[in-house]
């Protein structure tokens, strides 16, 4: 199966800084989940804005699809789902103008919503109305509208109570099912997403080891 991302020999400096990230490789293929841990500071959330091209490595390469992220942006679309997505909403507007940003149909809207278990209702409130877990789901909703071959969640349950983390990640495992998307998930609470049966990794200062 080809892979949806590929890190080749990728590290990473902030300038004026030491290497965060050291000769990271690693492939993730479609309907994949790759689970990444780590201590705080290790370079996860580094690690996240690579994956989708916000940041561009100091060494190495990556790889999404057949094009170099370098030499055409998001060749195979990769969306981020922040660890608080109130970042991701314009507190001003409601839910349904922030998401009509996206120019998908109000069918497709509806549907996005309902993929992650939430009433399309909700979409005429404003972001501060909602919990912290209906905000998570409303990132991953407004990510399912770019279609994306990878869905990478920095953190997506960090902060939450029990109940709101496993609706989280049953709003990811459906996105992954229904999609056919690569998963890449960084959090310091690996164990909580086993029921995906994910590849599991931990990012130190020596690279990633299984």
């Amino acid at each position: 199966m080809a892979g949806v991302i590929r890190f080749l020999d990728v590290s990473f400096a902030y300038p004026g800084a030491l290497e965060i990230l050291t000769g990271l490789s690693f492939e993730l293929a479609a309907k994949q989940a790759l689970v990444i841990s780590g201590a705080s500071g290790a370079g996860k959330t580094t690690l996240a804005r690579l994956a989708v091209g916000l940041l561009q490595p100091t060494a190495g390469r990556i790889e999404h699809g057949p094009v170099s992220v370098g030499e055409r942006r998001r060749a195979a679309p990769a969306q981020l789902v922040f660890q608080d997505s109130a970042d991701a909403f314009n507190p001003r507007l409601s839910l349904a103008s922030s998401l009509a940003e996206t120019r998908r149909s109000s069918e497709e809207l509806h549907a996005a919503v309902e993929l992650v278990g939430l009433d399309p209702g909700l979409l005429a409130r404003r972001p501060s109305s909602l919990s912290g877990g209906e905000r998570q789901r409303l990132g991953i909703a407004r990510a399912v509208l770019a279609r994306p071959s990878l869905l990478v969640a920095d953190e997506p349950i960090a902060n939450l109570d029990p109940v709101s983390a496993v609706e989280v990640i049953d709003a990811l495992a459906r996105t992954r099912d229904r999609l056919g998307c690569a998963l890449l998930i960084l959090s310091h609470r690996p164990e909580w997403f086993l029921g995906m049966e994910p590849t599991t990794a931990r990012l130190s200062d020596r690279g990633l080891c299984s």
